[in-house]
């Protein structure tokens, strides 16, 4: 019983059934031979230190849920490392370590936002004036762009550093902010009227949803001198798709309709598969192309989505000065 209870870490309640006796008589026996009891809670600890317990609930302003989500423990046991610590409760309300920053009110930063949110965020709202956003990649661009955007306005959380020794190698990140950026909770499936009938929101709106979506690319063909360039973005949302398409073409930016790129249930080569039809929308004609990037590149942000539309900007610059 002792061997059972002290190195294997067994229960009272399993160490009865192992030896078919009651709970009771095991709790009894173990009181007789001065063997201290553990705490109900003991058995399944998780093992998280006081020291980052008190960093996500004092400095990132977690709640208690969100930290016991965070550490993969119940939320009893961030009570008591608090409470290990002195470190008392928050009220509903209370202040937060880092200071948040209310939304600037730009129109055209607020279109890029709500582009990039319906493409790669999660948004929510946490408790009554918290609004937490939230992004997964596996590449260290999205987290400079993520911090570029929202640094500015309040904390921003990422765990790259802890990838060395665990499994999910994609990085996460989280900002919360105040209410003013309530309006990135929606989780729309269309471009908004406001954004579709003026210019400059349009094309802020989708340099956002190109840095979540799209991709610039620059290429030959087999006994081709000359390069080719596109825009593609490809994207779950047919509709949105269609109407981006709409708008370009009523701009002067010539591109066609959006269509079917990869029907659900297809499985490529490496074993993905689609669960969803896969839409795309391309723009291909490189005076169309050097008109788009004119109007967009302003307010596009990805480190790698710049690199790759300034240097198909280069290269259509070239061919077209060759041709003229």
């Amino acid at each position: 019983m002792v061997r059972l209870y002290c190195e294997q870490r067994l229960s009272a309640l399993e160490i009865a059934r192992q030896l078919g006796w009651s709970p009771a008589s095991i709790e009894n026996r173990l009181e007789q031979l001065g063997i201290p009891r553990r705490l109900p809670w003991a058995h399944n600890a998780v093992d998280c230190t006081t020291e980052e317990v008190t960093r996500l609930y004092v400095a990132e302003g977690l709640s208690l849920n969100a930290v016991a989500a965070r550490l993969g423990c119940s939320q009893r046991t961030i009570t008591r490392k608090l409470i290990a610590a002195g470190i008392a409760r928050r009220a509903d309300g209370a202040t937060f370590l880092y200071a948040r920053t209310d939304f600037s009110g730009d129109l055209a930063e607020k279109a890029y936002l709500i582009g990039f949110r319906i493409g790669d965020l999660h948004v929510a709202k946490v408790g009554t004036s918290t609004i937490l956003i939230k992004c997964t990649s596996t590449r260290f661009e999205q987290i400079e762009l993520f911090r570029t955007i929202f640094e500015r306005y309040g904390h921003v959380y990422t765990d790259e550093a802890s990838l060395v020794g665990r499994k999910r190698q994609s990085i996460a990140m989280e900002a919360r902010l105040n209410l003013t950026f309530d309006f990135l909770l929606p989780k729309q499936d269309a471009v908004p009227e406001w954004i579709l009938e003026s210019d400059e929101p349009f094309f802020a709106f989708l340099a956002g949803y190109i840095d979540a979506e799209g991709y610039f690319r620059t290429y030959f063909k087999p006994n081709q001198s000359l390069p080719l360039s596109f825009l593609e973005i490809r994207s779950y949302d047919s509709v949105l798709l269609t109407q981006l398409g709409g708008g370009l073409n009523v701009r002067g930016i010539v591109c066609a309709p959006a269509r079917l790129r990869v029907r659900a249930g297809y499985t490529n080569g490496y074993g993905v598969r689609s669960n969803r039809d896969l839409w795309g929308l391309g723009v291909h004609r490189r005076d169309a192309l050097q008109h788009l990037i004119t109007r967009i590149e302003r307010y596009v942000q990805h480190p790698r989505r710049r690199r790759d539309m300034l240097h198909v900007f280069e290269t259509v610059a070239v061919v077209l000065g060759n041709f003229c």
